[in-house]
This record gives C-alpha cells, sequence and structure tokens, in this order.
C-alpha cells in the first residue's frame, strides 16, 4: 500500500489513467462529438475526477512521509546535539583535569623555587649590640679608647651571615636625624661584618632622654639573581645612672622581609 502512494506509483499510474481516458476518447470520438458542452464537462470531470481524488490522498500520505522524515531529522539532530554536549561536557572535565594538573604543576614549581630560594638567601643574626659611651660601654665596662672622656657615642654590633653566599650588599642603618650606609661586594657565609654608628651630639642628647630607634636595612642579591631586602629595629635607650656615668640598654627583632621579592 505504501508503495502506491510513492512518487513513482503516483506518476505511472497517471500516466496509464490519462493513456486510458485518451484511448476511451478515441474510441468513442463520434460520440462525443455530439455531446453539448455539459455533457463533455460531466465526461471531463468524471474522467479525471478518481486521479484528482488520488493525487489527494496520495499528497496527504507524501505530506505525512515528509513530516515522518522531518521527524526523523529532527530525532537525528537531537542526538548529534546530545552527543556533541556530552562532547563538550568531556572536554570541560578534560580542561578541568588539566587546569588542576597545571596548579598542581605550578604549585610544585613554586614550592622548588621558594625552596631554591631559601636555600640561596643569607641569614642574619645580630650580636655584640651595644652602645659605646664618650667614657663607658653598656654594663658599665670601661671603653677601651685611649681618650674615653672624648670618645664619640657609638651603636656597635656585629651582623653574622649563617646563610648562603650574597653579593652586592648595602646595609642601611637609618634614624629619622640622620642615616647611614655600609656596601660590601660580597658577604660570604659565617662572615662577621662589624657596624658602627656613631652618634651626632644631638642623637646624643635625644638618647640621654628617651628610646631611640634605628631601623637596620640589609639589601642584596642571591646566587640566582634574586634581589631582597630584610630590615630589624634596634631599640637604646638609657638605663642605669649613677652621677655623671651613663649607661645604655639595647634589644632588637629578627630580620623580616622588607617587600617583595624581586628577580
Amino acid at each position: 500500500m505504501n508503495k502506491i502512494f510513492s512518487e513513482k506509483y503516483v506518476s505511472i499510474i497517471s500516466i496509464l489513467w490519462i493513456v486510458f481516458i485518451g484511448i476511451l476518447t478515441f474510441i468513442k470520438y463520434k460520440n462525443l462529438i455530439d455531446l453539448g458542452l455539459n455533457e463533455i464537462g460531466d465526461f471531463l470531470a468524471g474522467s479525471f475526477a478518481p486521479l484528482g481524488f488520488f493525487w489527494l490522498v496520495a499528497g496527504f500520505y507524501q505530506q505525512g512521509k515528509g513530516l515522518e522524515q522531518n521527524s526523523e531529522a529532527l530525532k537525528l539532530q537531537a542526538n548529534e546535539l546530545q552527543a556533541s554536549t556530552e562532547a563538550l561536557q568531556l572536554q570541560v572535565q578534560e580542561m578541568r583535569a588539566s587546569v588542576e594538573q597545571q596548579k598542581e604543576i605550578s604549585s610544585f614549581h613554586k614550592l622548588e623555587l621558594q625552596e631554591r630560594l631559601y636555600k640561596a638567601r643569607a641569614k642574619f643574626e645580630i650580636s655584640s649590640l651595644k652602645v659605646l659611651d664618650k667614657k663607658y660601654l653598656t654594663g658599665f665596662e670601661l671603653a677601651p679608647h685611649e681618650e674615653p672622656y672624648h670618645r664619640p657615642c657609638t651603636l656597635k654590633f656585629n651582623l653574622l651571615n649563617s646563610g648562603a653566599n650574597v653579593h652586592k650588599v648595602k646595609i642601611f642603618v637609618t634614624q629619622p636625624l640622620e642615616n647611614r650606609q655600609f656596601n660590601y661586594p660580597i658577604w660570604e657565609y659565617k662572615q662577621n661584618i662589624s657596624i658602627e654608628y656613631v652618634l651626632s651630639d644631638v642623637q646624643y642628647e635625644l638618647l640621654l632622654k628617651e628610646h631611640i630607634f634605628f631601623t637596620v636595612i640589609v639589601r642584596y642579591m642571591t646566587e640566582n639573581g634574586a634581589k631582597i631586602s630584610e630590615y630589624t629595629e634596634i631599640d637604646v635607650f638609657p638605663t642605669m645612672k649613677m652621677g655623671d656615668q651613663q649607661a645604655f640598654g639595647t634589644s632588637h627583632g629578627l630580620f623580616e622581609d622588607l617587600n617583595e621579592i624581586e628577580y
């Protein structure tokens, strides 16, 4: 039944029907001549009505067939879209996995860099921190000077590098009233650097009354080219006084990073 309404069979049946009508017309030609217009119209209507009805049914059938094909095409498109969506989801999952892997690699490299940087850094320790007064040392120890009464007041301390060798070292001892800078081309492991900061008369007079804070900043370059700045603070203050003899106390903190490390 389905084959009858296909385009091929519709064309064949239509041609056969027209041929049949043509043969019938040829056979009944003499009778057709004597017919009136109404009768000829009735003859043509009766001849082609079955064919028109057949075309109508075939048209509905073919339209339904087209809708069915469109439905199948839409189903195929839906399946392809679903497959494409699943493929995109897999790609997203792969990308997420790749991002996580990159994060892990980046974290690993960061830890490795931090470890390398830690090994390449200097480590500073302040020792022998004292104030050499014009006459006396901290703790009332007599200053080793030929003319102690004329010796300027001096902040003195040692800086020990217990870390790696570093280069282009700049040590700043800063105080609001006056700053000093000390430069060293290289600072090797276990090397002690002695720093002496001579106080001005104004600083000395201020120190006799209250605390004075000094900031020690060390800038240097590591073997792998990183530029690092570290700092700590030194607190110097007057303590016990016996007559005209003044003693001073001192304290200091640990070194900390001053800013971000440059490469």
